[in-house]
């Protein structure tokens, strides 16, 4: 069975379990998956045609720093973490914006996905707690300490 582009596509968005979503030249959501429509209560077909800013930081104006703008003017991807509240828990997330360019080499569409990383953020807020528990316990110490490195 051979698969046309549009289908396999089609098919790799909507079976993906991070979310996704197509943004066009006027920051409106071409294409989403489920996941992503669900991040913000929505279904697909409601969020379709809004912008990012309506959808996703209930603005009625695009943001004053605005990552997709810097991908759709500078043609590079954008990486960074953000916090948000996903059914009622915060969540940590690495966001990646990745600008489609049309054969003229210019950004017509920019993708963004993200990945939930609140696990990690956990695990590093502990490490972070344990470090400080350490260093307290040795700086207090009456006796002394000696790391011995075999």
């Amino acid at each position: 069975m051979v698969l046309s582009t549009d289908s396999l596509f089609s098919r790799f968005i909507n079976d993906n379990l991070e979310p996704w979503a197509v943004f066009d030249s006027e920051y409106r959501i071409a294409l989403a998956n489920p996941p992503f429509a669900a991040q913000y209560g929505m279904t697909v077909k409601e969020m379709i045609g809004k912008t990012c800013y309506e959808v996703l930081h209930q603005r009625g104006s695009k943001c004053e720093v605005c990552c997709l703008d810097e991908a759709f003017r500078g043609g590079e991807p954008k990486i960074w973490e953000e916090a948000r509240f996903v059914n009622e828990e915060n969540r940590y997330f690495e966001v990646h914006c990745r600008p489609v360019k049309n054969p003229e080499g210019i950004a017509s569409h920019v993708v963004r996905y993200s990945h939930d990383i609140t696990h990690r953020k956990l695990a590093e807020e502990e490490l972070g707690v344990s470090e400080e528990r350490y260093r307290a316990i040795v700086q207090m110490a009456r006796e002394g300490i000696f790391v011995l490195d075999a």
